[in-house]
């Protein structure tokens, strides 16, 4: 079947459609759904199967799209690599490549593996598709901020360059490029009874494309303006994200890092110097600084070493006064290291003395020294109360867990690359600084990038949201091995969290009004399309807007590739002016 190819390349999920010539739209089918998943799923070969990959040049994975995607990442338990919203870096400067099963794959060619794949499954139903297709696009693509005619705007001619890169490889040789609300004007259309001057918003997993045109059955449209942001679904999700799980996994806690550790050791010394006081013992300065940089910033550690120490001068007190402070004493010997001796009673050659391991070691049989640091809070608790100049201190160079690990596990695309970075790394070396409750929340953090978690995070977010577009309140359930992330959800909690990114769409929406220099009340209708679109507080803002009797849905999915698919059979039998695209 070659007929009017439209395809709607989207940021969750793709649409393909297909127009006669008589003007009869076909939306491709395929397995559960209309829709297919953006989702990718490599497998790495093994044995056998991977040698004969090798020989014959291929690649060292197996690669699915779409639901075979994600069911075949289920079946295997998380293995292999899953990667999603791979539209959202068509636009990136920094992002070019990534290495899956120890091969290189660029953009491109990820982009071109998700878009094989699912032209795969519509030629299995439709059969050949033909050489020429219309691509919807955003009005910006995500992460370009800024408009096309401005340097910063270049991103949207990258990622519409290598968008068509990857459309060419899979076997299109004519590729026309649409705005996403125009083309589902050409939809729309069909819905109409008289020419109509409405308002096309368009709300994707990625960005929101709003477009005011003219529009009339079975005739070309007329654009008056257009406009965007990369605002939809997916900053909706990283609000949850935020809210929901990056303070569960330690985005809040402080650790007193390398770079503090001249502050570590001033804590520990003014710790051990007050506590030895209370026991009515003194360390020399040397003893001192040798504790304070052996010794972890632990609270109970310090005070056990203090005590212990103590018991040495209480076993041989004879009441002198010379025996309250102790000293460190140092024996080397060329080739060997250092022995260190705690040293009490008077000075000389008949000090009593014990090599420090052994005091540090043994004591008590109820003490053990405690294998974490204590929190950055209980420790500056202590320092206000009795050394606020150094509680200063500590507070300025107490260091939080790096923002940018959260930054990316709020952002889906990011989260499939974050294992290519080197979170793991930082994440166990602030581990080794952390008190245990932290610890524990970054050790869940550390196992979701190194296991791949995303996807299982991506549904429990994003089946939340769907939830709480019908019902007032959800469940939020997240198992984060060590920990299982659990909480109470409202309506009213999400839609203070989005509140920004509502504020920004409707700014939007008043702009290409201005742009089309017309009022609310002039707009006829407005068709809202696109996933984020069932969002209740989304469609709020239109009919405050614009008034409920005029807002319409429906096609929320699969209204852009059937608009492309009239709008490739209007241009090809049309000398009329196309719209811009």
């Amino acid at each position: 079947m070659t007929g009017y190819v439209g395809l709607d390349f989207g940021t969750t999920n793709s649409t393909l459609a297909v127009a006669s010539e008589d003007g009869t739209v076909r939306s491709i089918s395929f397995p559960g759904g209309d829709v297919f998943r953006s989702v990718l799923h490599f497998l790495c070969l093994e044995d056998d199967d991977l040698e004969a990959a090798v020989r014959a040049r291929g690649h060292r994975a197996s690669i699915a799209g779409g639901s075979a995607a994600v069911q075949r990442y289920v079946d295997h338990l998380g293995e292999g690599r899953l990667i999603q919203s791979v539209k959202s870096f068509l636009a990136s400067r920094t992002f070019t490549e990534t290495r899956i099963c120890g091969e290189l794959y660029t953009l491109v060619d990820l982009v071109a593996a998700l878009l094989a794949c699912m032209l795969d499954e519509a030629r299995r139903v439709v059969g050949s598709l033909g050489k020429r297709v219309a691509v919807g696009r955003p009005v910006h693509f995500a992460g370009s901020a800024q408009p096309a005619r401005t340097p910063e705007g270049q991103a949207d001619d990258r990622a519409e360059a290598r968008l068509r890169q990857a459309l060419r490889r899979v076997g299109f040789e004519e590729v026309e490029f649409v705005y996403e609300p125009v083309a589902a004007a050409y939809h729309y259309a069909q819905e109409l009874g008289r020419p109509s001057t409405a308002m096309i918003a368009d709300f994707g997993g990625g960005t929101s494309d709003f477009t005011v045109l003219r529009i009339a059955p079975r005739a070309a449209a007329t654009v008056l303006a257009t406009d965007g942001v990369d605002i939809a679904g997916d900053r909706f999700d990283a609000r949850l994200v935020r809210a929901l799980i990056v303070p569960a996994l330690g985005s809040d806690g402080r650790t007193l890092g390398p770079e503090a550790d001249a502050v570590v050791r001033a804590v520990n010394a003014a710790y051990l110097r007050r506590t030895a006081e209370g026991l009515g013992v003194r360390f020399d300065e040397k003893l001192l600084d040798f504790l304070a940089r052996q010794l972890i910033p632990n609270l109970d550690t310090l005070a056990d070493a203090a005590r212990r120490l103590a018991n040495l001068v209480d076993r041989a007190a004879r009441g002198d006064d010379a025996r309250s402070t102790l000293r460190l004493l140092e024996q080397r010997q060329e080739g060997q290291p250092p022995i260190y001796d705690v040293a009490f009673g008077p000075r000389g050659r008949d000090a009593a003395h014990i090599g420090i391991g052994k005091v540090l070691a043994t004591g008590a049989p109820s003490s053990t020294l405690a294998p974490r640091p204590s929190s950055v809070a209980d420790i500056l608790a202590w320092l206000q109360a009795n050394a606020p100049e150094l509680a200063r201190e500590v507070d300025l160079k107490a260091s939080p867990v790096p923002r940018w690990i959260f930054g990316k596990l709020a952002a889906w695309h990011e989260l499939s690359m974050l294992r290519d970075s080197n979170a793991s790394e930082v994440i166990r070396s602030i581990q080794a600084r952390s008190d245990a409750p932290l610890a524990g929340s970054l050790e869940a953090l550390r196992r979701l990038i190194e296991e791949e978690r995303g996807f299982d995070l991506y549904q429990a977010v994003s089946g939340t949201k769907e939830r709480l577009s019908s019902v007032d309140e959800a469940e939020f359930v997240f198992d984060c091995p060590p920990t299982t992330i659990r909480a109470r959800v409202t309506r009213a909690d999400f839609e203070r969290w989005i509140a920004p990114e509502l504020g920004e769409i409707d700014a939007c929406a008043a702009r290409v009004l201005e742009a089309a220099g017309l009022a609310a009340d002039a707009i006829d209708v407005v068709f809202m399309t696109g996933g984020t679109s069932m969002v209740p507080a989304v469609r709020r803002l239109f009919e405050r807007r614009f008034g409920s009797d005029r807002v319409r849905f429906g096609g929320e999915f699969i209204s852009v590739a059937r608009g492309l698919a009239l709008y490739a059979r209007h241009q090809a039998g049309s000398h009329e002016p196309r719209p811009p695209a």
